[in-house]
């Protein structure tokens, strides 16, 4: 169950990162060809972004690992 939450956080990041993607690249749409910049660092800042989902995974299910422990003392 823990690391099924944890994979909910990691999904919420993943959603967020797209949902940023999206307007960036609409709003990047909106300037004229002629006075777009090179989307070399949209991509890249992309790319690192869904890299580090695992990350955000990993870092979740031991956090909430961690509370599900400390709340399992407390309550014994």
């Amino acid at each position: 169950m823990l690391l099924l939450v944890a994979l909910m956080v990691a999904v919420v990041y993943v959603v967020g990162v797209a949902v940023v993607a999206a307007v960036l690249i609409r709003r990047r749409n909106r300037v004229p060809a002629a006075e777009r910049s090179s989307p070399g660092l949209l991509f890249g800042v992309l790319i690192a972004a869904v890299l580090v989902a695992p990350l955000v995974w990993a870092v979740a299910s031991v956090t909430i690992t961690g509370i599900a422990d400390v709340l399992s003392d407390v309550t014994s």
